[in-house]
């Protein structure tokens, strides 16, 4: 029982990770839409 509810928490902690790899892509995708949209924002008023 005891090594059952080990094994469970390294899934979880195992998706916890992918969650967490997932997120920052996905934080990094956004915040890099963000510095290209105000590039082009400054180059069109430049």
């Amino acid at each position: 029982m005891l090594s059952l509810r080990k094994g469970e928490e390294c899934i979880i902690m195992k998706d916890n990770k992918i969650m967490l790899i997932i997120l920052s892509f996905f934080y990094i995708f956004v915040i890099q839409i963000h510095y290209y949209e105000f590039a082009f924002t400054l180059i069109a008023v430049a």
